[in-house]
């Protein structure tokens, strides 16, 4: 991997970041550092924020860990209902979705569906 991770969707890191504020508060320092400082939001799976990080030892351990307290964090921050994932970036290929509002749809809630793929 070259350079800092960086998300596919914006929305998916603005979300990442905000829960990452309530995480601070809610982890011990060495942990935050360790574990979750370089952690970037990057796309939604369905309903599941996929968050990478830059390790396979961080994934494992968030995910052992941390998952349930994140998604928590997440839904305090208005994700309804999101679960987290955390991801070695380029591990696999992972649907990512990202909604934006179709102005040619007639409906004031159309929106159309951008798949994103992201691979190793």
């Amino acid at each position: 991997m070259s350079g800092a991770l960086r998300p596919i969707d914006g929305a998916a890191g603005e979300l990442w970041l905000r829960a990452l504020y309530v995480l601070r508060f809610q982890v011990s320092a060495g942990n935050f550092a360790t574990y979750l400082d370089d952690t970037v939001g990057r796309c939604f799976d369905g309903g599941v924020l996929v968050v990478v990080c830059s390790d396979e030892v961080r994934a494992e351990w968030l995910n052992a860990r941390v998952a349930g307290l994140a998604a928590g964090a997440v839904v305090q921050c208005g994700g309804v209902g999101a679960g987290v994932v955390f991801e070695l970036e380029g591990e696999r290929i992972v649907e990512c979705v990202r909604w934006l509002p179709n102005p040619a749809l007639k409906s004031p809630g159309g929106f159309l569906r951008y798949v994103l793929e992201r691979g190793g």
